[in-house]
């Protein structure tokens, strides 16, 4: 009985963890500087838990041993841990390099492109056409000041957006705000 007991608890520590990792994807803006995985990212950590279930109710008469629910819970934890990492660093060093197809094909991850954008071309002093041609036709021109606005993915509540200013033909400035 004291072994079911150890078991259970040991489990839903396990599960804690989950869910822990869970938030610090889903809501650390430091570990995951995007918010382009957070779905998915959700989506396969439900999958694990329900593998983890899976497994252990189909090989249950293999897994007869009280010490192995555990195990399995820690494995399959750290294997969800390394994919997890893995596809998020993965997919930063893919979405943080800037070049107008991936800019225009890529919505939701475009705030990661701008650095290196700004980085690779120099933004401030470039024509309204230049910028035009660079990244496509901006989702809102505005004015008073004159500015594009581009659409760059989206945070947990509000989209992000890459603003460029204007001083009538040529950019003085650029931002990133949370609308």
């Amino acid at each position: 009985m004291k072994n079911v007991i150890l078991t259970i608890l040991f489990s839903v520590g396990v599960l804690i963890l989950w869910g822990c990792i869970a938030l610090i994807i889903c809501f650390v803006d430091i570990l995951v500087p995007f918010w382009y995985f957070n779905y998915r990212s959700i989506i396969v950590i439900f999958l694990f838990i329900i593998l983890n279930f899976a497994v252990m109710i189909i090989f249950k008469k293999k897994l007869n041993k009280i010490w192995k629910y555990p195990l399995c819970l820690i494995i399959s934890s750290f294997v969800l841990s390394v994919l997890i990492f893995v596809a998020v660093c993965g997919g930063y060093k893919y979405y943080g390099t800037f070049s107008p197809d991936k800019w225009r094909n890529n919505v939701d991850c475009r705030y990661m492109m701008i650095d290196n954008m700004q980085k690779k071309y120099k933004i401030v002093g470039m024509k309204k056409q230049e910028v035009i041609d660079l990244l496509g036709k901006p989702q809102n021109i505005l004015e008073n000041p004159i500015r594009y606005e581009y659409l760059a993915g989206y945070s947990i509540i509000d989209p992000i957006i890459y603003e460029i200013y204007f001083n009538e033909d040529t950019v003085s400035n650029t931002n990133i705000s949370e609308h």
